[in-house]
């Protein structure tokens, strides 16, 4: 009997190696799925563990339920990010390293996509490789059409993802596997995550769930055949996921744009906003006009030239991520003391001034991350010394507390 492709990738070789990636970054991880099985748990029997999972895989493996977790947005209401178990993590890591090692055949390499792909030969991707091609766009073609898919990840229709993946990989094995996958529902016996889960609009089989580590891969091989017309047809179009922006030389080259779109996106069961809609997300921007495009703007300046611009929205964001360490009862809950606070500040900070160094308004950035610092640590230091001691803490003493 032949061997399928995929139990030939059901190895214990492969397995150790898919958890050494990821317990490398879950090692610290305190997240567990419905089952309540922590990576550091897993880790204890590892070797039992991983003889079980590769038994379970060989015998026809069954994903469980996703446990919710409710994220704050800043507008108050909730979105919920989906955590699978461990095993089912392992699972989905092992299958994603086997289609990332495919792309090309999966058809998820091109010219205009740049998010959850490798970076290739000449090019290279991710949000800030997108932001500059995006930039350099616009000043060849000053006109731009903007949009995201609408609830994207939740509208992605299951059927048609699974027949174009199992098309392009060539490997019918893979079907009751990624079928699994795909079909993983939330686990709603939580109220609240019930409740939430009903404001989002979320339908029991419609949609990937965000959280997976498949999802990401997923959206770009739903939008494989949007992406090859895109190119056909010679658009400059820079798509990280469901976020995109297209140019142009004309309004009425961007409205036959926003026709285009729509035809392609309808083929696959997808959306946009509308256009001139108050509010929307799809917009056509003239030449002298801001656009937003991945957190910056591509922004016109009086030369006629274009920069990329940190937006007053994106400042807000920044400032509320940071302005969530300032709760100390949080933070002892999660075992952070004062030594863990200043290191999660300042790679924090690290992070937003290398994520946005290609912005012309990076030195505010930059004052406006100092201010936060200072504000985290002297929200934590008041609550633990009262307002009083932090008033006399002048000088060098204000240095030596990292409040200077």
């Amino acid at each position: 009997m032949t061997v399928s492709a995929f139990r030939r990738l059901v190895t214990d070789e492969a397995l150790n190696r898919v958890w050494q990636g990821f317990w490398k970054k879950a090692a610290k991880q305190t997240s567990a799925g419905i089952d309540g099985v922590t990576p550091s748990a897993f880790q204890v029997d590892l070797q039992t563990n991983l003889r079980r999972l590769r038994r379970d895989l060989e015998g026809g493996y069954r994903f469980s339920d996703l446990r919710g977790n409710a994220i704050a947005k800043p507008d108050g209401s909730f979105r919920i990010i989906c955590v699978p178990t461990v095993r089912d993590r392992l699972v989905q890591r092992l299958i994603a390293s086997h289609l990332n090692s495919h792309q090309d055949r999966l058809g998820i390499v091109n010219s205009v996509s740049f998010g959850f792909v490798r970076p290739t030969a000449g090019q290279k991707r991710g949000v800030a490789a997108a932001r500059d091609r995006a930039i350099q766009l616009r000043g060849k073609h000053n006109w731009a059409y903007k949009s995201d898919i609408s609830a994207f990840f939740d509208r992605i229709p299951r059927d048609v993802l699974l027949t174009q993946t199992l098309a392009a990989l060539r490997s019918p094995s893979f079907g009751p596997i990624l079928s699994g996958v795909i079909g993983c529902e939330l686990d709603t016996s939580d109220p609240r995550i019930e409740r939430i889960a009903r404001a989002n609009k979320l339908q029991r089989g419609l949609g990937v769930r965000q959280g997976m580590p498949l999802s990401p891969l997923f959206a770009n091989l739903i939008l494989r055949s949007f992406d090859k017309k895109v190119v056909d047809l010679g658009l400059p179009m820079v798509r990280y996921a469901d976020d995109f922006i297209i140019f142009a030389d004309s309004e009425e080259r961007c409205q036959e744009i926003d026709r285009i779109v729509r035809v392609e996106l309808d083929k696959i069961q997808l959306e946009l906003p509308g256009l001139g809609v108050v509010g929307s997300k799809t917009r056509i921007a003239a030449p002298s006009e801001d656009i937003d495009f991945l957190g910056m703007s591509l922004a016109y300046q009086s030369s006629g030239t274009y920069q990329l611009m940190i937006t007053d929205k994106q400042f807000s964001k920044i400032k509320d991520a940071l302005g969530k360490l300032k709760d100390l009862d949080a933070l002892c809950s999660r075992g952070i003391d004062i030594r863990g606070l200043t290191k999660i500040l300042g790679n924090t900070i690290d992070g937003y001034l290398a994520a946005y160094s290609a912005a012309k308004n990076s030195d505010k950035l930059k004052d406006d991350l100092e201010a936060a610092r200072v504000d985290v640590m002297e929200s934590v230091l008041r609550k633990i010394f009262g307002d009083a001691a932090l008033k006399r803490c002048k000088g060098p003493y204000r240095t030596f507390m990292g409040i200077s």
